[in-house]
């Protein structure tokens, strides 16, 4: 996704309207996006096609295998209720590990070249302010029948890599799988865990499993984390989607 330099403060000014209040932070966000190229809002056609979903899509067991049982968490913002991707690993015999993350399978639900692709299309991705989140998907989507909620069954995109213990890619997969999300984490509460900040998340406390699992992901995490192997990496990952879905 390619990177827009926002505004500054003289087109705020310009753009929208000063209120009896003060500035007015709603009407300068949607100006703001407004001239980048957004339409807030959803056209005609989008409310039909949302009443049309009125039960999730069952693929067969050889097209979506049924990943339901790993141990799936989320980690997010506090607040956050649109949950687009889950993580799990796993340690691997000869030392490195193995990485699942799935992505909410969208496009399991909205026909190509419907009114709800052609507004995502356009749109590319939810626009979140200080005052306003101008969605890219309708909520009844983007927090509901797609979002990896806890203890939900979901279909998602699931990308498998190795990354072998020089902290290289080794091999990568991308499938369409059955996912549940075990445990709804914050950024906030895990961040301060593993750092030695606070105590566990009551969630993460109650489970050794998890325990070992969300430092699993850390220990990796932080294999991988120079700058100049996270552009190798972007690069590998890149081509591997593209050649699993193009």
């Amino acid at each position: 996704m390619l990177e827009q330099k926002m505004p500054d403060q003289k087109t705020f000014d310009r753009k929208a309207p000063a209120h009896a209040s003060g500035f007015d932070l709603k009407a300068a966000a949607l100006a703001a996006v407004q001239q980048y190229g957004s339409a807030p809002g959803f056209p005609a056609g989008i409310a039909q096609q949302l009443a049309s979903l009125a039960s999730p899509p069952q693929p067969s067991a050889e097209s979506a295998p049924d990943l339901r049982d790993l141990l799936w968490s989320s980690i997010d913002n506090d607040t956050s209720r649109d949950l687009d991707q889950i993580e799990f690993a796993q340690p691997l015999p000869d030392g490195s590990w193995k990485v699942m993350i799935a992505v909410a399978d969208v496009d399991a639900w909205v026909a190509k070249d419907s009114p709800i692709d052609g507004h995502a299309a356009k749109e590319t991705t939810t626009v979140f302010t200080g005052v306003q989140v101008f969605p890219m998907l309708p909520e009844q989507l983007s927090t509901g029948l797609t979002s990896l909620l806890e203890a939900q069954d979901r279909l998602a995109l699931v990308t498998e890599f190795v990354v072998r213990t020089d902290g290289h890619l080794g091999d990568t997969d991308v499938y369409r799988a059955r996912v549940r999300n075990h445990a709804q984490l914050t950024y906030s509460a895990v961040g301060a865990w593993l750092e030695h900040r606070g105590d566990a998340p009551a969630k993460v406390s109650a489970s050794p499993e998890l325990q070992t699992q969300l430092r699993l992901q850390n220990q990796i995490a932080q294999a991988i984390s120079s700058p100049r192997r996270i552009r190798t990496w972007r690069a590998s990952m890149e081509n591997c989607v593209k050649n699993a879905c193009g």
